[in-house]
C-alpha cells in the first residue's frame, strides 16, 4: 500500500530554439507512433507511483494540446493532473511547478519531457533510492575523452586544448527525485540569493545535501537538436519492436 504522496513534475516549457527550424515544438513532435510528450507521460503513468502529475507548459496553446494528449494516454481516474505555465528559464519553471505540487507532497520527481525514453522500472528503482536517501538522480558515468579548449569567442579551429580527467564525472539525466521539503527549500534559497543552475541536483548540492546517483540502465538522451530526435526515433522504434538496447 502506498504510504507517501508522490508528485511527478513534467517540464515541457522549454523554447527548443535549436529545433525550431525542424519542428515547431519538440515536445509535440512525433516519435515512433506517439508524441515525445506521451512517451514520458506513459512511463510515469505505468509506474503507478504518482498520485499527482504537474505539467509545466510553455503557453496556452501548448497547454491545451498537452492536456488532450494526456487524456489520450488514458490515465487512471485516481491520478490528478495539474497544469501551469512555466517561466523564462528552466529554473523558474521548476519553481513554479514545485509551488503547484503543493506542500502536502512527500517526494517529487522532476523530469524533462525532452528525455522521452525513461522506463517505468527505472522510475521504481529511483523511487526506492530516494526513499532511502532523500535525493537521487538518474545519470551515467562519463566515458568519452574530455578536452578543454581555450576560449576563442565561439571559434573552434586551431585551438589550444588540454585533457580533463573524467574520473568521478557523471553526466546528469532526469528524472531527479527529492524529498519535497528539501528541494523546495533549495529552490527558494536560490531565488533569494540569485543563484542559477541548469539542473536540480546542483541546487540541492549547493544547499549542502548529498545526492545518490542511479546509473541509467537504458539510453535516455535529451532531444535538443534534429540529430537527437533522429536518434530517439531509432531507439524508440527498437523498443516498440522489442529489440534490447545495446
Amino acid at each position: 500500500m502506498q504510504l507517501t504522496r508522490n508528485v511527478a513534475l513534467l517540464l515541457a516549457a522549454g523554447r527548443g530554439q535549436r529545433m525550431e527550424s525542424h519542428v515547431p515544438d519538440k515536445i509535440l513532435a512525433p516519435l515512433a507512433g506517439r508524441t515525445v510528450f506521451q512517451w514520458s507521460a506513459e512511463a510515469f503513468l505505468r509506474s503507478r507511483l504518482f498520485q499527482r502529475v504537474v505539467l509545466v507548459c510553455r503557453d496556452e496553446g501548448q497547454r491545451a494540446e498537452l492536456s488532450r494528449l494526456w487524456d489520450a494516454c488514458e490515465p487512471d481516474p485516481g491520478t490528478e493532473l495539474a497544469l501551469c505555465l512555466g517561466g523564462r528559464e528552466r529554473q523558474d519553471s521548476v519553481f513554479l511547478g514545485l509551488v503547484e505540487a503543493g506542500q502536502d507532497c512527500d517526494y517529487v520527481f522532476i523530469h524533462d519531457c525532452a528525455r522521452p525514453l525513461v522506463r517505468p522500472a527505472t522510475l521504481e528503482s529511483l523511487y526506492q533510492l530516494v526513499l532511502a536517501d532523500k535525493a537521487a538522480a538518474l545519470a551515467h558515468p562519463v566515458t568519452d575523452t574530455l578536452q578543454r579548449a581555450e576560449n576563442q569567442a565561439g571559434r573552434h579551429r586551431d585551438c589550444r586544448v588540454e585533457p580533463v580527467s573524467r574520473e568521478g564525472l557523471w553526466a546528469m539525466e532526469t528524472p531527479q527525485a527529492f524529498a519535497y521539503p528539501m528541494i523546495f527549500d533549495a529552490y527558494q534559497k536560490a531565488r533569494q540569493e540569485g543563484r542559477a543552475a541548469t539542473d536540480d541536483v546542483s541546487l540541492a548540492a549547493a544547499d549542502g545535501h548529498r545526492v545518490s546517483l542511479l546509473p541509467s540502465p537504458d539510453p535516455n538522451p535529451k532531444i535538443t537538436t534534429p540529430g537527437d530526435l533522429a536518434l530517439a526515433e531509432l531507439l524508440a522504434r527498437a523498443r516498440v519492436a522489442g529489440v534490447p538496447a545495446s
